[in-house]
């Protein structure tokens, strides 16, 4: 009896580990393989981030990575604004064509922006990146609310 117990075990052992077992992988769709995933037809990948620098100030930290050479890369917009009461007040904004903000005929851009603000004062910081060739464009939007410290 223990010769044939210790024999089911050993062939459904070998069974489990040679039979085909359903994937993940199976089930997702042809037309995007794992290697070439990305955020967008225009965009590879972006990162956006706010920072408290001390003393009221802000760095807006952008980058944003093409899918090949884009004709225009970089900020589309950036606007910050602050809370007066209950209510939010445009102070400051850029946009794709001021200094600092994209580039022209490049597959990448990444900069850093600099905001003084008023120590104890509420501020909102809405920037979007984007990227864009002959063919079209797309934007990734993120918003920070911080005090200034």
């Amino acid at each position: 009896m223990k010769k044939i117990l210790v024999h089911v075990c050993a062939t459904t052992l070998v069974l489990c580990t040679v039979a085909p077992l359903p994937t993940f992988a199976a089930m997702l769709p042809e037309a995007v393989p794992l290697s070439v995933q990305r955020a967008s037809e225009y965009i590879s990948h972006s990162l956006i981030s706010v920072n408290r620098e001390g003393n009221g100030e802000f760095s807006i930290t952008f980058s944003v990575y093409g899918t090949g050479k884009m004709s225009r890369i970089g900020a589309k917009s950036i606007v910050i604004s602050e809370k007066v009461g209950s209510r939010w007040s445009e102070v400051e904004s850029y946009d794709q064509y001021d200094n600092g903000m994209s580039r022209v005929n490049a597959s990448s851009y990444a900069n850093t922006i600099y905001f003084d603000g008023d120590i104890g004062t509420e501020y909102r910081f809405e920037i979007t990146v984007f990227a864009q060739d002959p063919s079209g464009f797309d934007t990734e939007s993120e918003t920070y609310t911080l005090m200034a410290v």
